[in-house]
């Protein structure tokens, strides 16, 4: 309270669908206590699931707070999220090759910038491809030494799996 009544404080709390009910419940109690007292903001970002863990936490002020969820961005939005900071490095993308990032990455905010950064690697040149951007985010990792890959944030797999168009025969996607 002393630090954001001296100086405005902002916490980003990521993965808070991971937090405990009664972690949450006294995180977001004392956050609307110093909210009321002192210019304080709690940001919390998580999968698509938060506001379902929110709801457990039983923080009764949660349904009046001001929320600004970020969901999914719409197909403009996503398009210009991947044209624009390609187009400012001067990186121009066919619309074709536009339209199948957009569709791929289903307007999912954490998928959305990893396309754009493996295109960048891409023209740029990088050895590292959309798999290494992956692995470096910690999305995925390779278990032990072997060849296979694993996701790094499970429930976001889970998501994706129960979201995820079904994969073509031939195509070589795999389960």
């Amino acid at each position: 309270m002393a630090r954001a009544k001296s100086k405005p404080l902002l916490v980003l709390l990521d993965e808070a669908h991971t937090l405990e009910p009664k972690v949450g419940q006294w995180l977001l109690n004392a956050a609307q206590v110093a909210g009321r007292r002192a210019p304080f903001l709690l940001v919390l970002a998580g999968t698509p699931d938060l506001r379902a863990r929110l709801s457990e936490m039983e923080a009764s002020f949660w349904n009046r707070a001001e929320q600004l969820p970020l969901g999914r961005l719409d197909e403009t939005a996503t398009a210009e999220a991947i044209r624009r900071p390609l187009a400012e490095d001067g990186i121009a993308v066919e619309e074709e090759a536009l339209a199948r990032m957009v569709r791929e990455s289903h307007g999912y905010p954490f998928f959305v910038p990893l396309w754009g950064q493996a295109v960048w690697r891409r023209v740029r040149g990088s050895a590292a491809g959309a798999a290494e951007a992956l692995e470096h985010l910690g999305s995925v990792w390779q278990a032990g030494g072997t060849p296979s890959r694993e996701p790094g944030i499970p429930s976001l797999m889970d998501y994706i799996l129960e979201h995820a168009p079904p994969a073509e025969e031939g195509s070589g996607a795999g389960g």
